[in-house]
């Protein structure tokens, strides 16, 4: 790794702005999804990744599957850590 890749990790810096832009568009495509309130997306190591978001549904009632959902795409992004917080709107 280069003095640049460990400076990103440093900051916190978000791996690769098309990977959050396709984690979004693959969340909004869900069932149930309105709409995402806070995302957050940054890497442990230049490799592995961390993913934190609050999305807004209309009822609960499809929470479990929701995460789910979520939870089995995360990967294909080389996220090993996830924070998924469903509210209501």
């Amino acid at each position: 790794m280069n003095t640049w890749g460990a400076l990103k990790i440093l900051l916190q810096r978000a791996p690769n702005v098309r990977d959050l832009n396709n984690i979004k568009k693959n969340i909004l495509a869900i069932d149930g999804v309105i709409s995402i309130k806070n995302i957050h997306f940054w890497s442990l190591d230049g490799e592995e990744h961390v993913f934190t978001v609050q999305i807004i549904v209309n009822d609960f009632s499809k929470n479990v599957e929701i995460r789910r959902k979520i939870s089995s795409f995360l990967p294909d992004f080389q996220i090993v850590d996830s924070t998924i917080e469903i509210l209501k709107k």
